[in-house]
């Protein structure tokens, strides 16, 4: 039998043991040479600004409205976590400009305050009806301390998700949790953090 026949009927095995907590496939997100040229080239061009001032202005709704304006957005809003959802499946853009926007939100979130990747994964599901795939950046802020000690957390714990079903864009979400607890100086503002990754 041959290397490639067997990986394939792994694959077909691993996903027959998928459950909704353990992935069939688990791997480190390795963006290619290829793909980091082409995210120069949409980054800063006119798809990538369409995409954030849209963003801004659904956001800029909200904070108005205590709602969202469109269907293709949603946002989190609770005591310890904040967010937004958009729901990339029925609004045209493609596989790798989702990829784009999330490593964007990401680079924002590195170069602007500091944060640091602590997970960048693949993890494939198989699911009753659809294959799912969802790629996911976890990020921390860099430890520093106030002058009372405290720790600040900034945005706290940043999770940025891309959902695939049969490789398929379906949604792109970011949260941000906060530590509640004294140890930590509060959180900022959800509304720095979009403007921060919409600018």
């Amino acid at each position: 039998m041959s290397s490639w026949w067997s990986k394939i009927k792994s694959i077909f095995n691993q996903s027959e043991l998928s459950t909704p907590t353990q992935p069939a496939i688990h791997e480190v997100i390795k963006r290619s040479e290829h793909f980091l040229e082409e995210y120069d080239t949409w980054r800063g061009g006119p798809k990538h600004k369409k995409m954030l001032n849209w963003i801004s202005e659904q956001y800029a709704i909200y904070q108005k409205k205590g709602r969202e304006q469109s269907e293709y957005i949603d946002f989190l809003y609770t005591a310890s976590t904040k967010g937004l959802a958009i729901h990339l499946a029925n609004m045209e853009y493609g596989e790798d400009q989702s990829r784009f926007l999330m490593d964007y939100f990401r680079e924002k979130l590195k170069v602007v305050h500091s944060y640091r990747t602590q997970v960048s994964d693949t993890r494939t599901y198989s699911r009753k009806g659809w294959v799912e795939t969802v790629e996911r950046h976890y990020l921390k802020p860099r430890p520093q301390y106030n002058e009372e000690g405290r720790i600040a957390q900034g945005f706290g714990n940043v999770t940025i998700l891309l959902t695939l079903r049969d490789d398929k864009v379906y949604n792109l979400k970011l949260s941000a949790t906060a530590y509640q607890d004294r140890l930590f100086t509060a959180e900022e503002q959800f509304s720095d953090l979009m403007r921060e990754i919409t600018f």
